[in-house]
């Protein structure tokens, strides 16, 4: 006799034997008893969690000689020819390999003939999203008012790639990833079965590396029984699947945070010289990460040995949360890079080497904090590695006016402040420079040489505008002292009628008087 692979030698018979999809075999099972079987299911969910076992176990619960029954009896002869998938009845027809209207046309046609030695004729499509839309298009109708003696059965990995027309027509079942816990049990029952020794960390393994997927973890079982003579360990299926050992991981988690350039890169050595998977290795790092990122938000990991947990839990703060969902990006990333890249080498080693260094980064919420403590007066230092221009406090403007760029700037927000008022008086502001601020004084004189616009500037209202400005500003009140700078020669010997000519032939003047509407005062003695 030949030899029966695992996942189908201790495939289940009924729906008791169904593992983790009890939700599902419950309803179909009251289904049965109550005489509410429907014409058409979809099983839809990942791989290998029993969609087309169940399939199979609803057939022979229809189609037993015994049934319609919820426990068919396995002896007869159609129980036994569904479970060697050669019953007549019951038609299993791959939708990826026979995908084309065709095919549908000709299944729609026997849907006419009733079934040979069973109640129901039943077609169980497996991979049904993978049929063109015309072989969709012809089920339709026998779909949706299909003889009484048929029954369609669906099977999909991929539900939302089923046309709504065809959705609306079944009653839908959404099948589960199973739980470590259901996996090892599975496990540890076969290999009772099977007499072959395998120790609880091995058990783990094989149920973590299965993903949900009960089929992956039998055709893992069914390489180890033949690799391992009769004792399966965890070095064992390390080996033979090519999985990193967790200590690597540690060492590497180790290396990152003391910036051991050397250590991380004689780590990717390691694991180049052993040949493991690039991808395997990433996506092995971020499951480590991520245990630990749960452990340490206070979150249960079921599927940890105590010894495993407490081993985790030494490291959990060893990073910040916000530097352990960085790097989970991060690696997240990397493997879209690597997945088709001839330099995978290269670019997990920039990577990695990166990620030591990501805690060098400054947070913005940290930044944000140093800049409200600098606008709070509070000492400015470290805002930003190299930077030395920054804004002095307004109190020590005040005691001291060494610093010029300061006044300046000062002076500028006093212009801004004034032109929202009165655009005219900052016109007139524009011709004047920031000489000193001391004492709660702002001394401020002309760029040249100009009587007219100093008085304009104190006749006009200007002073209080502008001193209203500074105590908006600075919070005090501060005085504003007014000079015009004259040459020697022009303060001793120029009449004033002459200065007023002067002025009023001066072609910046003239343009002043026509923007402001002014005009020259004259002298009190005229």
């Amino acid at each position: 006799m030949s030899y029966i692979v695992i996942a189908r030698k201790y495939r289940p018979k009924d729906f008791s034997e169904i593992v983790g999809q009890e939700h599902i075999t419950k309803t179909l099972t009251n289904a049965i008893k109550d005489n509410r079987v429907a014409h058409a299911y979809l099983f839809s969910g990942p791989r290998g969690v029993g969609k087309t076992t169940t399939a199979r176990a609803l057939a022979k619960s229809l189609n037993c000689e015994k049934g319609p029954t919820v426990n068919p009896c396995n002896i007869c002869s159609n129980c036994k020819e569904i479970n060697n998938s050669v019953s007549l009845d019951v038609l299993e027809v791959d939708g990826a390999s026979n995908r084309g209207i065709e095919e549908i046309r000709t299944i729609r046609e026997n849907t006419r003939y009733a079934a040979g030695k069973g109640k129901y004729k039943i077609y169980i499509i497996d991979e049904v999203h993978m049929l063109t839309k015309p072989a969709f298009n012809a089920l339709l109708k026998t779909l949706e008012e299909p003889p009484k003696h048929v029954i369609f059965i669906f099977a999909t990995t991929e539900p939302h790639e089923v046309p709504m027309t065809i959705l609306s027509r079944c009653q839908r079942f959404n099948f589960r990833r199973l739980t470590v816990p259901e996996i090892e049990n599975k496990v540890n029952e076969i290999s009772t079965k099977e007499n072959i020794k395998i120790n609880d960390l091995a058990v783990k393994l094989i149920a973590r590396q299965a993903d949900g997927s009960l089929r992956d973890a039998e055709s893992m079982l069914d390489q180890l029984f033949t690799y391992s003579d009769k004792t399966i360990t965890e070095d064992a299926i390390r080996s033979m699947f090519g999985l990193v050992e967790e200590e690597i991981y540690f060492s590497l988690m180790d290396a990152t945070k003391t910036k051991n350039e050397k250590a991380i890169l004689e780590i990717i050595h390691t694991v180049f010289d052993r040949g493991y998977d690039m991808e395997e290795f990433v996506s092995g790092y971020i499951k480590h990460l991520r245990k630990i990122f749960l452990l340490k938000n206070e979150v249960e990991i079921p599927d940890l040995s105590e010894q495993e947990t407490k081993r985790y839990f030494e490291k959990k703060d060893l990073f910040s949360g916000f530097t352990l969902l960085q790097m989970l990006n991060k690696l997240s990333l990397l493997i879209r890079k690597i997945k088709n890249t001839g330099l995978s080498r290269i670019f997990l080693e920039l990577e990695l080497l990166t990620l030591s260094r990501m805690e060098d980064t400054i947070q913005i919420q940290t930044l944000i904090e140093k800049i409200e403590q600098m606008e709070k007066n509070a000492p400015a230092r470290n805002i930003a590695e190299g930077s030395t221009e920054y804004s002095i406090p307004i109190e020590k403007q005040e005691k001291s006016n060494t610093n010029l760029s300061s006044v300046e700037t000062l002076w500028k927000k006093v212009i801004d402040s004034v032109r929202d008022k009165k655009n005219s008086v900052a016109a007139i502001l524009e011709n004047f420079l920031p000489i000193s601020y001391q004492n709660n004084v702002l001394t401020i004189k002309t760029r040249e040489p100009n009587g007219f616009l100093k008085h304009h500037l104190e006749h006009k209202d200007g002073t209080k505008i502008i001193e209203k400005a500074l105590q908006i500003i600075t919070g005090e009140k501060v005085k504003l002292s007014v000079i015009e700078e004259l040459t020697k020669k022009e303060s001793k010997t120029q009449p004033s009628g002459t200065k007023e000519n002067s002025l009023m032939n001066d072609e910046k003047i003239k343009r002043a008087q026509e923007v402001l509407h002014a005009e020259i005062a004259k002298p009190n003695n005229q």
